[in-house]
């Protein structure tokens, strides 16, 4: 009797194929890198800002309440002493404030961007700071906007520029990451300009 060993498969297994080990790896990779990148881009982005500065900035946007509650309360402490507030290009009965709001000892200017997004109210921030020799601005923006309002702010204004980051409700995060991964691509990518 003659010893045969036995065939042994090149592949470990019948559904193993080479390379989707790798895939599969790759694609686990891929997704803790989104996770991780989210939540640190636009769930609890990092917000500093200075006792004083020229100007803030309140940037329009679904968390308006917040936005603007925040920025009134640091133009009340003296932050600075314009408030650029941004009306958006649509204006809901039901948003808050309803109005241009007024603040004693404070300048505030409220505009209409254009073009209506994040882009056209830093942009006017900036031809607003230039024409009155600002050198520092705060941004009040969502946690889901800031990282996108600090990089279009290194984009456009000449000066100094700091985010501070009102809170957005939970229930919104999975919208306003999805909606900002797709801005932030948008501006690194297609609209690159000012």
């Amino acid at each position: 009797m003659s010893y045969r060993s036995p065939v042994r498969s090149r592949w470990p297994g019948p559904d193993w194929t080479p390379g989707r080990g790798a895939v599969r790896a790759a694609a686990a990779w891929f997704l803790i890198i989104v996770i991780v990148t989210s939540v640190e881009w636009f769930v609890w982005p990092t917000s500093s800002y200075p006792a004083h500065a020229d100007a803030i900035l309140v940037l329009n946007g679904n968390d308006n309440r917040a936005r603007a509650e925040l920025g009134i309360r640091l133009a009340e402490r003296k932050v600075a002493p314009v408030l650029l507030y941004s009306l958006g290009g649509y204006r809901a009965p039901s948003e808050y404030p309803p109005y241009c709001p007024e603040i004693p000892a404070v300048r505030v200017v409220c505009f209409t961007p254009d073009p209506a997004r994040t882009v056209g109210e830093v942009s006017y921030a900036e031809r607003y700071a230039r024409s009155h020799g600002m050198t520092s601005i705060v941004i009040v923006a969502g946690h889901s906007q800031g990282t996108r309002a600090a990089l279009l702010a290194r984009r456009c204004f000449t000066g100094r520029s700091y985010v501070a980051d009102a809170s957005e409700p939970w229930s919104q995060v999975p919208f306003e990451v999805t909606y900002e991964w797709g801005a932030i691509t948008k501006a690194l990518f297609i609209d690159t300009g000012c």
